[in-house]
């Protein structure tokens, strides 16, 4: 079995076995570890190291309407979930992430190390691939439909847009962030957001991968 097809086949059955686990969908490059040290030594961080080895991703809802600092909205309970799951799998620290997609708020635990290495690291690499391709595609279709009504609105519309946008373990956009060589139009990025937001991606080998959408209207 080649290293993709292995890799995600463990973040398939991540996913099915975190379904029973409150809520916490979990993805990993690897199996558990058979002594992980004792979740209450994973040190918690909101700020990424310099260098280190991504093992395990977990994702949990949080209330969209929760204006809290990340780790208060988590609440202790969830948090020491995270962070049991980070040490099942043999990560020293637990990297807290968040984003907001389709008005949801979810919360993303890294485990990471120093030590226990794995081949995929904290960059993530660029997402490839026919599926990737043919997602893109979805979005480009769907952003120019909306700047073409926009258009109709504002007859002198003409926009360049350059987004850079992160998919998570299971498919979904994590993230997305206008270039400074694209138009400042929010209406416009607005278009481009909603689009990335609207379909959904195939689950990346690297756990979490990158890519570029480039858009012109006219």
């Amino acid at each position: 079995m080649s290293p993709a097809p292995r890799a995600l086949l463990v973040i398939s059955m991540g996913y099915l076995l975190a379904t029973g686990c409150a809520g916490i969908e979990v993805a990993s490059v690897g199996s558990v570890v058979p002594e992980p040290e004792p979740s209450y030594l994973v040190q918690v961080l909101t700020q990424a190291p310099d260098e280190a080895y991504l093992l395990v991703i977990t994702r949990v809802a949080i209330d969209p309407l929760d204006k809290r600092p990340l780790t208060e909205a988590l609440g202790e309970e969830r948090l020491d979930a995270l962070r049991a799951i980070a040490a099942q799998h043999g990560a020293e620290r637990l990297l807290l992430d968040e984003s907001r997609v389709r008005g949801e708020r979810w919360a993303y635990g890294l485990g990471i190390s120093k030590t226990l290495t794995s081949h995929v690291g904290l960059t993530p690499p660029a997402c490839e691939g026919l599926g990737l391709t043919e997602a893109k595609a979805r979005v480009a279709r769907r952003a120019s439909l909306c700047l073409k009504d926009l258009a109709k609105r504002r007859r002198s519309l003409s926009a360049k847009i350059h987004v850079r946008f992160r998919v998570d373990p299971f498919g979904d956009l994590m993230r997305a962030a206008a270039l400074p060589d694209s138009s400042r139009d929010s209406q416009v990025q607005e278009c481009v957001t909603e689009a990335l937001e609207s379909v959904s991606y195939p689950r990346p080998p690297s756990l979490i991968c990158t890519d570029d959408l480039h858009i012109r209207y006219p």
